[in-house]
């Protein structure tokens, strides 16, 4: 259940902003996102623990609870799981934060907003030696 948490935000944010126009906006994806980054540390951790497995007395067991025995060698559904959310979790987090910034626009605006910066920054110092060029002139 830890390790699937996370992806109700990951599987649902996408349906609800095709759904609702209105939903695209940063602070819906804000929370959202600091949620993923928070949890995917340790979401991923829980998730690899399930291949690190210890033999005693020729048995393996799962070294972080004993009380299993290791998934690689019974075959259960937990190994698969564990390779299926390791991928999710570490593939799929960050290239959740790609796309965000890419359905942002954010390269974009953050482009933009370096030329207005220039722009700016030539029109301040144009005013100021016109007002130096006055101030000479009088």
């Amino acid at each position: 259940a830890r390790t699937l948490s996370p992806l109700v935000p990951i599987v649902m944010l996408p349906c609800m902003a095709s759904l609702l126009p209105r939903w695209r906006t940063r602070p819906l994806w804000t929370p959202i996102l600091g949620v993923l980054f928070v949890t995917f540390p340790s979401a991923t951790v829980v998730s690899l623990q399930t291949f690190i497995c210890e033999t005693i007395m020729g048995k393996a067991y799962l070294k972080k609870d004993f009380n299993f025995g290791c998934p690689r060698t019974e075959g259960t559904w937990l190994y698969s799981w564990a390779i299926v959310s390791s991928l999710g979790f570490t593939l799929g987090v960050p290239l959740l934060a790609f796309c965000t910034l890419w359905w942002f626009k954010v390269p974009t605006l953050a482009a933009r907003k370096r030329r207005i910066a220039n722009l700016e920054a030539f029109i301040d110092a144009y005013e100021r030696n016109w007002v130096a060029v006055n101030a000479s002139n009088r």
